[in-house]
């Protein structure tokens, strides 16, 4: 199933985030790998906020991946995706580069 995932980046967590994304160890060995790495390679930020789609076959949304998200962001919220996710933002690689570079 298709969920649309909201949540902030920790405080201090955005270097992090992006050497993971960028090297490929996001959830490096995981069943989910592949997907929360494509997941969020597409993932916007408006504001504070980050939000994406995700595949997920877990009986609870998400119930695996929370142990890695939880790792980077706070204030994870998860619904089925119904229609079209919401357009708009910075796209997230993007805004990693420039908040862990400042």
């Amino acid at each position: 199933m298709e969920y649309h995932v909201t949540a902030k980046i920790r405080p201090g967590m955005a270097g992090d985030l992006r050497e993971a994304l960028e090297s490929g160890r996001l959830a490096e060995g995981e069943v989910y790998e592949a997907e929360m790495q494509r997941a969020l390679r597409e993932a916007v930020v408006e504001g504070e906020v980050v939000r994406w789609t995700e595949t997920c076959y877990c009986s609870s949304p998400l119930k695996a991946e929370r142990s890695v998200l939880e790792l980077y962001f706070d204030q994870i919220e998860v619904e089925p995706l119904v229609g079209e996710p919401p357009s708009g933002g910075v796209p997230l690689p993007e805004h990693l580069r420039s908040a862990s570079s400042g």
